[in-house]
């Protein structure tokens, strides 16, 4: 079995510990809890009228206070940035983990805001000299008081992109002992319940297969830099088959789909996930008991892999209808075998949170039974 951190040594009877609990997402106000400020002498945690944050279900969304080019360079207002650049981004947040042995229960994760996912800008991770990362480790992690925390983007569109203030969401992943619920999702298709025939399981890995649909966006080339969160642009969206684009070659870029299935979360956090990963039933990973914390590691760099989804694709409780997500096809390989008729295009993997309930209450994450796909 592989190691799920190869660089983390800690004693065999955390290791048991560690494979033996069972992974959750925390509410959006519990990972305010692991921010803190890093403006005053001593920390203080942040709350909900902080400017710098703001709180969704099941993560936080972050302000980017300041960018600058991969060298250093700071970018001055208005922000732009060209297709296929990198960027890096700034925040005077800073992470306040708990000390060990909890380091084994909680994970730091940051993905792309799904607007800004779906023009094409995308954050790889957190970004450190050596490189980004998908995610925190607390116990590997020293948090310096006064560090800024920073995040890698990418531009994947051909379009020269408005960088906004809050791109980015940051998700804390939990592992506990105690024992949950089961989480049931529902899919429907043209009305009908199709659950059971969607449902699929290896080793600890609980998942329902859903479909690309027939429809696919690709974004036309702008003459103006695109504001992503200033302005509707779905007049730039060129809207296509798969079909089509199979039949005479497929482009190799970023483009948008839909999944063919109403997906119904219940009161659960769900997870979109590519369903080629390395052929499911042999993948290691997928036997380990905290197999969760790894969805938020997704390789962008493998070109052997697609992300299905440029954000973290988690759909929030409450959600109900068809889901767009972004495909990062730009130099992938066998493009045309995932994008097959009939094939499986990704996993909807449920998440409970820590309190192992459903939060049937939460409602403003739906967003309807799309027509058409739409940024």
């Amino acid at each position: 079995m592989a190691q799920p951190f190869p660089n983390l040594s800690p004693s065999p009877e955390a290791v048991r510990e560690f494979l033996a609990a069972r992974p959750v997402i925390l509410h959006g106000e519990q990972t305010l809890d692991f921010l803190v400020s890093s403006g005053a002498k001593r920390k203080k945690p942040i709350h909900t009228r902080d400017k710098r944050v703001q709180v969704g279900s099941c993560s936080v969304d972050v302000q980017i206070e300041r960018y600058t080019d991969l060298r250093g360079n700071p970018i001055e207002k208005p922000r732009h940035l060209p297709a296929h650049q990198c960027v890096i981004g700034y925040t005077s947040l800073d992470f306040h983990f708990y000390q060990f042995p909890d380091f084994l229960h909680s994970y730091l994760s940051v993905d792309t805001r799904s607007r800004a996912a779906r023009h094409g800008l995308v954050c790889r991770g957190f970004y450190k000299r050596r490189g980004e990362r998908a995610g925190v480790i607390p116990y590997l992690e020293k948090s310096d008081h006064g560090t800024e925390v920073a995040f890698m983007f990418r531009n994947y569109s051909e379009n020269t992109l408005v960088l906004p203030d809050m791109p980015v969401q940051i998700s804390v992943i939990r592992r506990y002992n105690d024992g949950m619920q089961n989480l049931v999702l529902v899919l429907k298709k043209d009305g009908q319940d199709i659950t059971r025939e969607r449902y699929c399981q290896h080793g600890h890995f609980v998942a329902y297969a859903v479909h690309l649909a027939e429809e696919i966006c690709f974004i036309r080339k702008a003459e103006h830099a695109l504001d992503i969160f200033g302005e509707d642009n779905t007049k730039y969206l060129e809207r296509t088959t798969r079909t089509e684009e199979l039949a005479r070659g497929f482009r190799k870029e970023f483009f948008l789909g839909n999944t063919d299935e109403e997906v119904y979360t219940g009161g659960s956090p769900a997870y979109m996930f590519p369903a080629h990963y390395n052929r499911v039933a042999d993948a290691d990973e997928f036997m380990l008991p905290t197999f969760h914390a790894f969805l938020m590691m997704r390789t962008f760099r493998d070109k052997t892999r697609m992300p299905v989804t440029g954000n973290a694709g988690i759909l929030n409780p409450g959600t109900s209808g068809t889901v767009v997500y972004e495909c990062l096809a730009k130099g992938r390989r066998n493009l045309e075998r995932h994008l097959a008729q009939g094939e499986p295009f990704a996993f909807v993997i449920p998440l409970p949170f820590a309190d192992g309930f459903l939060d049937t209450a939460y409602n403003n994450g739906t967003h309807g039974k799309q027509k058409e796909i739409r940024f």
